[in-house]
């Protein structure tokens, strides 16, 4: 994008998503919406993204995530490992256009932990959880983590 572009707007990214086969109910959009000014606001506390990219949150950040859903057929109801989630992404935006997947949100750093599970308590999401750790460590153990997740994320 050269610079004397106008970032994305939250329609046209939903408006992107619908073009391409995404549909995101009134509800969900709100909940990706209240998400992304939960993300903004927790950033000036603790780095969750890149403080340069605030501005393009939509484009750079939430577009790619709704991406996935698009572009990789997840069966229902399967549990999926957002590996090193930092803000949450895209472990959240999953769990908000995809409320039958099971989502188990992990990273090294406790700080981000502990903001994201912040803001599954605040968005109301109960097919998410949190896990404190590193995940070359969780996979050394027995269940319950070893080789659980037929789908893992990264970013």
């Amino acid at each position: 994008m050269s610079e004397n572009q106008n970032p994305l707007k939250p329609t046209e990214v939903r408006q992107i998503c619908f073009d391409n086969g995404l549909i995101i109910t009134d509800l969900q959009w709100q909940l990706l919406e209240e998400w992304a000014d939960l993300l903004l606001n927790y950033n000036q506390e603790i780095n969750l993204i890149s403080r340069k990219e605030t501005d393009l949150l939509w484009e750079k950040q939430i577009l790619h995530c709704l991406s996935l859903p698009v572009y990789q057929e997840i069966p229902q109801g399967v549990e999926v490992c957002d590996f090193g989630t930092g803000g949450g992404l895209p472990g959240i935006i999953l769990a908000i256009v995809r409320p039958d997947l099971r989502l188990t949100l992990l990273d090294s750093r406790q700080k981000k932990v502990a903001v994201v599970q912040q803001m599954i308590d605040t968005l109301k999401l109960s097919n998410v959880q949190t896990v404190h750790g590193r995940g070359e460590e969780l996979g050394k153990q027995r269940p319950p983590w070893r080789q659980r997740f037929p789908f893992v994320t990264a970013r």
